[in-house]
């Protein structure tokens, strides 16, 4: 497993009248190597509850 760490969110960036031109937005991903995992039919089904798009990789699987 290879872990990597993220900048702090930079706050809100408003116009001149308060109104929001950028937004923190919580935002994970997770990237899979297949090459660097040892088994990856097991592996997958362990992600898959959190994410949509894993949850359509492993049932094209």
């Amino acid at each position: 497993m290879d872990l990597r760490l993220f900048a702090p969110p930079r706050g809100r960036i408003l116009d001149r009248f308060g109104a929001p031109l950028a937004l923190n937005r919580q935002d994970y991903r997770v990237l899979l190597i297949a090459e660097k995992t040892e088994d990856v039919s097991a592996t997958l089904p362990r992600w898959a509850p959190w994410s949509t798009s894993l949850r359509k990789i492993t049932s094209a699987f």
